[in-house]
């Protein structure tokens, strides 16, 4: 089964929604031989066909649902009409006389004629509504672009008329019906039409690859499919010398697609990007399946890629979860804890056993015109529950605020934040990270290991603290990598301080966190003495990369530093405490080990931000440093 089967299937398993608008999300899933434009002006006329009105549309109304012939839905530079709404040029009959030159006037009388012939023979076609020739009756009277600068207020937007360029469309004012772009009895209206003239005009039918069938096939494929990559289509083909296939088609046998599955096909997946797509930069991510799981699986994968679902009912109940909870200061600490408590939520809802798989599919605009399928495969829903579960359980580090603890679970967004974010985050960053976000949710959603050059992207840069402007920042991230590395050893190095954990890098570290805490408490307890300190790295900090890479050099150099300087200042139970944990941490290497400067392992990291946590749990609870990581 491909994927253009599967998409065949979702629009077949929704068609009764098509044209029907969801208040709150603003779109629709698209008849057949109808796509969705932005339109600028739109025109009110009376039931005798007299213009009553026209008004310019703020951007939140300008997305219009209007009839389309194939031609014109996938129209260039080549004049096709639209068979209701389209632009000025195609609908006003008096926008001759504003023609600057004898193009001009060919390119207008041109498409007006084929805009005039095409809303004259839908029409006079005896199931079309009556509205349709009511606007017909306008547009015969050649009057549009007299009237539009005659009602419209905005300059700017006169000249536009003028050359032709904006989107109108029309509605008669006719209490209690719906206007054409939601009436869903117009809609199949024209469907109804436009299939029928298709066979008519079809007597030799191809065979449609996607069913087998022999219909009225078409090689136009519609675009816009993706609102960032609004030129690319999911087809196509423009090799007209036979280079690429090399002779192994015969004429342009390369691909032959059915006209209504290829309105289905693209349609579906215009709707499922719009409802539940994960956009990066230009590339976007689909989770979907054909069952009641549908809605759950995108959501669950979106709060795990971006930090929240993506559904309107979903983001309404964590509204109403949010307003619920008693309001706590501005730590990170209730985005942590409503991020857990609603990805376990969704991953709980995910219900198994029917048997249908999950469509996993990533798409992005290889060129202007041409989209790519850049990852394409099927899951079950347990597979893939269970490797979301596995993330929700391990990807996690413990936290402590106010001496509470937090478990803190990156997203995908965050990790390659981490791991890619250095310096201005423009153009090269958005490039970088959607095709990181790509490998890191391949692996994820098949429970493999976060990849190696997202992984130690991230060390690099947290083995950096001076490349930081903060030291929030960094500790953020700090926090972030130990959780990742925890997902990759499948839980070995913990979610919190492992006093058992005898490796040596994970040990340094530890010691080095130790250092690090000492000066921080002491200069807190300067401060509260009323003591000028300034607020600046430690000195374990600023020896951070060194220490990385010769440690038990480096180890003398900071110990020194923080003994001479900062331990005989800090209170005697303090003093205690800390000396005890140093004997504590150093006992548990072999003296060879503690003596080596072989440079440490990724590890140390998790040691660091793991020994960190307990201390600040500690020294909290005592009135010490309280001060944000």
């Amino acid at each position: 089964m491909t994927v253009f089967q599967e998409l065949v299937k979702v629009y077949d398993a929704n068609e009764a929604a098509a044209g029907k608008f969801d208040p709150a999300a603003g779109y629709t899933l698209l008849p057949l031989g109808h796509v969705s434009v932005k339109v600028e002006i739109e025109v009110a006329i009376d039931q005798q066909g007299n213009f009553l009105a026209a008004r310019a549309l703020p951007k939140d109304e300008q997305l219009t649902v209007i009839p389309a012939t194939i031609d014109a839905a996938t129209r260039a530079s080549n004049p096709e009409a639209f068979p209701l709404h389209d632009k000025v040029k195609y609908c006003a009959g008096d926008l001759l006389q504003y023609a600057k030159t004898a193009k001009n006037k060919r390119d207008f009388e041109t498409a007006h004629q084929k805009y005039l012939d095409l809303l004259t023979m839908w029409a006079s076609d005896p199931q079309t509504p009556p509205e349709i020739g009511t606007i017909l009756k306008y547009i015969q009277k050649n009057r549009l672009v007299s009237d539009l600068a005659a009602s419209l207020s905005d300059k700017k937007l006169i000249q536009k008329v003028e050359k032709g360029e904006p989107f109108v469309r029309f509605r008669v004012d006719n209490p209690g019906q719906q206007p054409p772009w939601r009436d869903i009895n117009l809609f199949k209206a024209w469907t109804e039409f436009y299939l029928a003239e298709q066979k008519a005009e079809n007597d030799d039918l191809g065979i449609d690859y996607i069913t087998g069938d022999k219909v009225p096939t078409t090689k136009k494929i519609e675009k816009n499919v993706n609102a960032l990559a609004s030129n690319a289509k999911l087809i196509s083909a423009n090799d007209n010398a036979n280079f690429s296939y090399r002779g192994i088609f015969l004429n342009d046998d390369f691909y032959s697609v059915g006209y209504a599955q290829s309105q289905k096909m693209t349609h579906a997946l215009k709707w499922l990007i719009q409802r539940q797509g994960i956009q990066k930069d230009s590339r976007v991510f689909l989770f979907w399946t054909n069952d009641r799981n549908n809605e759950t699986i995108s959501d669950a994968v979106s709060t795990i890629t971006r930090g929240r679902p993506l559904s309107q009912r979903r983001l309404r109940l964590i509204e109403k979860e949010k307003k619920s909870l008693e309001k706590v200061s501005d730590t990170g600490q209730e985005v942590a804890y409503n991020y857990r408590r609603r990805l376990k939520g969704m991953l709980g809802d995910i219900e198994i056993g029917d048997n249908h798989p999950v469509n996993v599919l990533f798409l992005d605009a290889a060129t202007t015109g041409r989209m790519s399928v850049t990852y394409y495969d099927l899951l079950q829903t347990d597979v893939l529950k269970a490797n979301l579960e596995r993330w929700g359980n391990q990807a996690a580090f413990i936290r402590y605020f106010g001496g509470e603890q937090r478990i803190v679970i990156p997203n995908f967004s965050q990790v390659l934040r981490a791991a890619y974010s250095t310096g201005h985050t423009g153009e090269r960053f958005n490039t970088v990270a959607k095709r990181a976000m790509t490998r890191l949710m391949v692996a994820v959603i098949h429970g493999r290991s976060v990849p190696s050059e997202t992984f130690n992207a991230i060390y690099r840069h947290v083995r950096h603290p001076k490349s930081y402007d903060h030291f929030t920042d960094w500790y953020r991230d700090l926090i972030y990598f130990s959780a990742v590395q925890n997902y990759n050893s499948k839980g070995a190095t913990g979610m919190s301080l492992d006093k058992n954990n005898h490796d040596r890098s994970y040990v340094y570290g530890r010691l080095l966190s130790v250092a690090d805490t000492v000066e921080r408490t002491a200069l807190y307890q300067l401060k509260a003495q009323g003591t000028n300190q300034s607020d600046r790295e430690t000195t374990a900090l600023r020896f951070f990369t060194n220490f990385s890479e010769r440690p038990a050099t480096t180890w003398k150099r900071v110990w020194l530093a923080v003994v001479r300087s900062y331990l005989n200042r800090l209170s005697g139970g303090s003093r205690t405490f800390f000396l005890h944990q140093i004997d504590e941490i150093t006992n548990l290497m072999p003296p060879e080990e503690f003596a080596s400067d072989e440079p440490l392992s990724t590890m140390f990291l998790s040691g660091f931000s793991a020994q960190n946590e307990a201390n600040h749990m500690k020294t909290t609870k005592q009135g010490g440093d309280t001060n944000d990581k």
